[in-house]
């Protein structure tokens, strides 16, 4: 078992770990707002080339807009980049979450090495 010492020291480091992972989700949440910019734009590319598509007589391809969509829904999927993207931001949104999860812990962490000292030591540790 730790000393009242030993869990004093480890409570000490709790807000620097904290705050280094506040740090890292601001980071991928900089990462997340690129990657929502790129398939954004991605989007854009694709509609308009939907929009523009014409057969061999000249003739606008999607006459509709459920056509238009459809066509739009079918380019995006078979598009490499922008299935890319999807699972880049995917990817970068569990991370982030999985920070927020630690941060949480060592939310709890903090708050029963606290109740321990206290009740080791008879001090109050604020």
């Amino acid at each position: 078992m730790k000393t009242p010492q030993e869990m004093a020291q480890e409570l000490a480091l709790i807000p620097e770990k904290v705050y280094d992972l506040q740090l890292q989700i601001i980071s991928l949440n900089d990462e997340v707002e690129a990657n929502e910019k790129a398939i954004s734009d991605l989007e854009i590319e694709i509609k308009s080339q939907v929009l523009a598509a014409v057969d061999d007589a000249g003739k606008k391809m999607y006459s509709n807009d459920e056509a238009r969509k459809m066509a739009f829904v079918s380019d995006c999927n078979e598009s490499a980049e922008h299935r890319g993207l999807v699972a880049t931001r995917s990817s970068l949104s569990k991370n982030m979450q999985l920070k927020r999860t630690e941060i949480e812990m060592l939310s709890n962490q903090q708050r029963n090495l606290r109740v321990l000292i206290q009740s080791f030591a008879g001090v109050e540790i604020f």
